[in-house]
């Protein structure tokens, strides 16, 4: 799993790309992101969820959610998001080719049970993320 750092790395270029207005968005969707691993890390640290997976912002249904709203709301904002998001995950995958975070439906269905799902930088402290 990418640390933030090279998410920023992959996402700098975007935003240096997008007009002003829309780089915070891109930046939040490409990075920001990543905030759902501390409930992850927080649930398996403390043993409650030791088989689960809880990042809820990791997915194509929730790319093509806000990339739908966006739309629909004729969003720009929304839009750039949905961009770094899309950016993000598409870092995560070509890192780790894991399946698990494909789709928050389907792990969901499950009720987030993904016990081979590798832990690499957020087993770790949370301080030591960057």
């Amino acid at each position: 799993m990418p640390y933030p750092t090279q998410h920023l790395a992959v996402t700098i270029p975007l935003i240096a790309a997008m007009p002003p207005k829309y780089r915070l968005p891109v930046f939040v969707g490409g990075v920001l992101i990543d905030v759902d691993h501390f409930l992850d890390f927080g649930l398996h640290k403390s043993g409650r969820a030791q088989s689960r997976t809880f990042v809820l912002f990791h997915g194509l249904d929730v790319i093509a959610a806000v990339a739908l709203v966006a739309a629909w709301r004729k969003s720009p904002t929304l839009g750039a998001v949905a961009l770094g998001m899309a950016l993000h995950h598409a870092k995560d995958y070509a890192s780790e080719r894991n399946w698990v975070k494909v789709s928050l439906l389907w792990r969901a269905k499950r009720r987030f049970y993904a016990p081979r799902v590798r832990r690499g930088w957020e087993t770790r402290s949370p301080l030591t993320w960057l």
